[in-house]
C-alpha cells in the first residue's frame, strides 16, 4: 500500500534531529500540518471547522470566563467539543468525558470547550464547570509573539519542504505550536492538575506535550476508527514525549494492534463507546418508523467534508433507476445546501441523527468514516467509496466484510453483495460500568 506522506517523510529524513537549541524535538509539533495540507491539496478536506462567525466568537470567548479566575480549584481537566454532546434526562451529556468527571469528582473538573458554533446554555449542560477554549487560544496566539525557536539540523526540514512539496509556512506553524506550548506549561506549573483527558491527541499535540514535560498524565478516549494504519496513531518513528499515557478505547480490537501503534498494550484501557450504545437503545421516532417500511432499500451517505460531489454523484444514478430505495445524506457541515442534488423524491438530506438513520438503513456509504464500524453494529453494511485510496488506507475492507466502489465508478447492482465481516464487535457493551472499574494511575 502507499505510504501517507508522513510515513514517507520519516522513513527518508532524520525527523529526530529537528529540534531547538533547548533540546525539544519540535517533529511533533508540525506533523499535522503537514498531513493535512497534503490531504487538502490531494483531495480537498479541511481540518478547520470554528465558526466564522464575530459574534458568535465574542460570546463564545466569555463562556464560562468565570472558572478562569479559580483554575486552582481544579484537579482534572478535560479537553473536548461541544458536538460530543448528547441529550440524556434533558441535559447534554459529554459522550467521552461526563462519566469521568462524575468518577472523579465533578467539582473537580474543568471542561475546557472547543465549540464549532455555539455553546450550550449552562442550565442544559451535565457538566459543572465549562470554560470556552477561547481565551486560551488568545493567550497562546500572545505567547507566540514571543518565541523566536532556533531550530537545529534547519536544513532537513528544508530538504522536506523542497522535496515533499510543502508550501506552507511550518515556522509560523511551530511559533503557534510553542506558543501552546509553553503556555500550557506555565499553567500546569500554577494549577498542578493531576490529569489531563483529551479527544484526538494529535490536534492537542502542544497541550499533550506540556502535561508530559510536567509528569503530568494524560489520557485519550478514542473518538474514531484507528485501524492498522491510522496516520496519527501509527508511527515509523516514535515521540514518547507527545503520546498520551493511556486509551479509553471502544473495545479490544485496539489491544491487537501492530507494533507501530503509539500506545502499548498494558495503556489500552477497553470502555466502550457511550454514544453507540446510548442512542441503539433509544426509540426510533415515528417518522423514521414510517420511512422504514416505505422503501425496499434505504442507504445512508455519510459525508466527510471531502469529495462530497463524487460520493453523491457515483449514487444518482442507481437512485434514478431503483425508486424503490431511498438515499439519505448526512452531511458532516449542515450550513452547506444540498438542493441541487435533490433531483428525485428519493434523495433526501437527513433532519435526524446519523445513528437514527444507520438504523434504519440496509447500507452505510462512506469513504472513511468511523461510521462504517458502527453501522455494522447496527445492521447497515458497509459500502466505501474509495476516495484517493483513503477507504483501503484506513480500513482492512476485507475483514470488515465491505464493498467497494473505485473512484470514478457508479453504485451498481454489483456493489451489494457482501462477505460475512471477520471482525469482533468493534464496541463493548456497559460503558458507564466499565468506566467505574477502570482504574486510573493517578
Amino acid at each position: 500500500m502507499k505510504q501517507n506522506i508522513l510515513e514517507a517523510i520519516e522513513n527518508e529524513f532524520d525527523v529526530g534531529s529537528l529540534q531547538l537549541s533547548n533540546g525539544l524535538r519540535i517533529w511533533p509539533l508540525i506533523r499535522d500540518k503537514i498531513y493535512f495540507h497534503d490531504l487538502n491539496k490531494r483531495v480537498g478536506y479541511s481540518s478547520k471547522t470554528r465558526t466564522r462567525n464575530k459574534v458568535k466568537l465574542v460570546k463564545n470567548f466569555f463562556y464560562g470566563i468565570n472558572n478562569i479566575f479559580v483554575l486552582k480549584r481544579f484537579d482534572f481537566l478535560f479537553f473536548e467539543n461541544t458536538n460530543k454532546r448528547i441529550l440524556i434526562n434533558n441535559k447534554y451529556f459529554d459522550i467521552y468525558f461526563d462519566a469521568w468527571g462524575d468518577k472523579l469528582g465533578r467539582s473537580k473538573g474543568l471542561f475546557v470547550e472547543f465549540a464549532s458554533e455555539s455553546h450550550y446554555d449552562k442550565d442544559k449542560v451535565y457538566s459543572q464547570n465549562i470554560v470556552s477554549d477561547l481565551p486560551f487560544k488568545l493567550a497562546s496566539f500572545i505567547r507566540s509573539f514571543y518565541v523566536f525557536p532556533r531550530i537545529v539540523n534547519v536544513e532537513v526540514l528544508e530538504r522536506i519542504q523542497e522535496q515533499k512539496d510543502i508550501k506552507i509556512n511550518l515556522r509560523k506553524e511551530l511559533k503557534r505550536k510553542l506558543g501552546e506550548y509553553y503556555l500550557y506549561r506555565f499553567l500546569f506549573r500554577y494549577i498542578k492538575p493531576r490529569a489531563i483527558f483529551v479527544l484526538s491527541s494529535f490536534s492537542k499535540i502542544s497541550i499533550v506535550m506540556a502535561a508530559k514535560s510536567k509528569n503530568i498524565p494524560v489520557y485519550e478516549a478514542q473518538h474514531g476508527f484507528i485501524g492498522e494504519s491510522h496516520p496519527f496513531y501509527h508511527v515509523t518513528k516514535r515521540f514518547e514525549e507527545s503520546y498520551p499515557d493511556g486509551l479509553f478505547s471502544f473495545g479490544n480490537y485496539e489491544i491487537n494492534n501492530n507494533k507501530n501503534f503509539i500506545f502499548r498494550r498494558n495503556q489500552i484501557l477497553p470502555i466502550g463507546g457511550l454514544q453507540l450504545e446510548y442512542l441503539k437503545s433509544r426509540a426510533l421516532p415515528d417518522e423514521l418508523k414510517k420511512i422504514r417500511n416505505k422503501y425496499r432499500q434505504i442507504f445512508c451517505i455519510t459525508l466527510q467534508a471531502l469529495k462530497e460531489e463524487e460520493i453523491i454523484g457515483a449514487t444518482l444514478n442507481y437512485a434514478k433507476k431503483h425508486m424503490d430505495a431511498l438515499f439519505i445524506l448526512c452531511p458532516k457541515d449542515r450550513s452547506i445546501s444540498y438542493t441541487d442534488y435533490l433531483v428525485n423524491k428519493n434523495y433526501l438530506v437527513s433532519q435526524y441523527p446519523i445513528y437514527d438513520i444507520l438504523k434504519i438503513a440496509d447500507y452505510n456509504l462512506t469513504i472513511f468514516s468511523t461510521t462504517a464500524v458502527e453501522g455494522v453494529s447496527m445492521g447497515a453494511k458497509t459500502i466505501f467509496y474509495n476516495a484517493d485510496n483513503l477507504s483501503k488506507r484506513y480500513f482492512n475492507v476485507v475483514k470488515l466484510g465491505a464493498s467497494v466502489i473505485e473512484e470514478g465508478d457508479s453504485l451498481s447492482e454489483k456493489h451489494l453483495n457482501f462477505k460475512e465481516s471477520e471482525m469482533e464487535p468493534y464496541y463493548i457493551e456497559g460503558y458507564f460500568e466499565n468506566v467505574e472499574k477502570c482504574n486510573l494511575n493517578i
